[in-house]
């Protein structure tokens, strides 16, 4: 079997223990905080706050969290709501997700440089994120996992 086989097998089970850790760490949690104004529409608007009935309405993607566009993190929120409610678990997975794809991204974009044994390092490392680990413990941070994926994605593509 060639290197990049095994190396890409023992990659993908590192993926299904980082996203089972994750699942894990995170069943029994409710909402943080900062999700509360996603699961209640609501967001700061010149210092108050307002609510706002559709979900899906311009004003309220769009509206300003903390400061910053959230259009990407409050279009997945209300889809789930819409399609599956509010389970917690269904954003751990997402969360997961993001976290598995951004490192089998970066295991490419290692690869073309390093070869393929070298590559999974990195890789491992964004999976298991050491001290940022606060980052499997709350799914709210899918919006950085899933960042890193499409950023990684974008410098493979115009390679």
């Amino acid at each position: 079997m060639s290197a990049r086989r095994v190396t890409e097998i023992a990659l993908g089970v590192a993926m299904a223990v980082a996203i089972g850790l994750i699942v894990a760490a995170t069943d029994g949690q409710g909402f943080a905080v900062d999700e509360l104004y996603y699961y209640g529409r609501v967001a700061l608007k010149e210092g108050a706050l307002v609510h706002y009935a559709s979900p899906f309405s311009p004003e309220y993607l769009l509206a300003p969290f903390n400061g910053h566009l959230a259009l990407g993190g409050r279009f997945v929120y209300e889809t789930v709501f819409a399609t599956v409610g509010a389970h917690y678990t269904v954003f751990a997975v997402i969360n997961a997700l993001g976290i598995c794809a951004s490192a089998g991204l970066l295991s490419v974009f290692a690869r073309r440089r390093v070869g393929d044994v070298a590559a999974l390092a990195p890789a491992l490392l964004v999976l298991f994120l050491g001290i940022a680990r606060e980052q499997f413990l709350w799914p709210l941070d899918f919006n950085t996992s899933v960042a890193l994926a499409t950023g990684l994605a974008a410098i493979l593509c115009l390679q």
